[in-house]
């Protein structure tokens, strides 16, 4: 639950940090306990697993000051210098090198150096296809948020588990120390960078006014599946986890396809609060979404 946050002028205020803290240390532990990060740890994991692993690291993190760019757009002006330093580091400004530089040196290191074109490409789409995605939420002040969950997110993760498994590659698939200076970026020593984006979260629901209700809603929503198992190890990987049955169907045609997404109707102008959320959240994919959000009922 939300709990009281006392600001330096002795302002009392409510702070949606601690239920954010309980959401990014309920996905690292399951994160941590998955089969293949387990194996990823413990040596068991052969070759091919590694370099797939290295491999899912480098395309999910390559774009990272893109992301980080459109953060400093919205951040709240209590945060902005924060957010600003954050993306000289990833820009290697404010460091010693650019952090995609650092994972390309991991890739050298790892022998996957040859796979860079490819990874460096579906960066790219991944930065493409969200910016082409409908969006989740009515505003983007909302959106704004659940981006700033998601990006946050691998921040602590990595603060608490880089460490570890930094240590796993270089013991196991027999990488340098110095090619793995990314991880060791990352690592316990950087969670002061992990602490200060929880405290950028409240600034940002307090300038742009959102409802704490609102906003927790929008941090289940946004960490809905765990994104560190689905980037890192696929979302197979994801579904095993999770006890889903999944199972392969034909795609259908494109002309079909087309035609199906076509004839949706547009949603209407959403109003404001709970009955905006519902509004924009009746499409099947976020469906099953929603009836897991406290406080609002299921559309259907």
């Amino acid at each position: 639950m939300l709990k009281p946050l006392r600001t330096s002028g002795g302002i009392l205020k409510m702070s949606i940090r601690p239920f954010v803290e309980d959401l990014y240390a309920a996905h690292t532990a399951e994160f941590k306990a998955c089969p293949e990060c387990q194996a990823l740890l413990d040596g068991s994991a052969n070759r091919e697993e590694y370099d797939r692993f290295i491999a899912n690291v480098i395309r999910t993190h390559l774009r990272s000051p893109q992301f980080l760019a459109y953060l400093l757009a919205i951040a709240p002006p209590a945060s902005q210098e924060g957010v600003k330093h954050n993306l000289l580091e990833e820009l290697g400004i404010e460091d010693e090198h650019a952090h995609p530089d650092l994972l390309k040196v991991l890739a050298k290191g790892a022998g996957l150096d040859h796979l860079l074109p490819e990874l460096e490409s579906l960066a790219q789409e991944m930065v493409r296809d969200g910016s082409c995605q409908r969006l989740l939420f009515p505003t983007l002040g909302d959106q704004g948020l659940a981006m700033m969950l998601e990006v946050f997110s691998f921040e602590w993760m990595l603060s608490r588990t880089a460490t570890s498994i930094a240590n796993a590659l270089q013991a196991h698939r027999q990488i340098s120390r110095e090619d793995l200076e990314w991880f060791t970026h990352h690592s316990e020593l950087d969670i002061r960078h992990a602490e200060e984006a929880l405290d950028t979260l409240d600034d940002y629901v307090d300038w742009y006014k959102i409802e704490l209700e609102t906003a927790q809603t929008i941090a289940e929503m946004a960490t809905r599946v765990n994104l560190f198992i689905k980037r890192y190890f696929g979302e197979r990987s994801l579904a095993r986890q999770r006890g889903m049955v999944t199972e392969w169907r034909r795609p259908l045609p494109r002309s079909t396809a087309w035609k199906s997404r076509s004839s949706r109707p547009l949603p209407t102008a959403p109003k404001t609060g709970k009955q905006a959320m519902q509004l924009w959240c009746r499409s099947p994919i976020h469906r099953a979404t929603w009836a897991t959000a406290r406080g609002f009922p299921d559309p259907t």
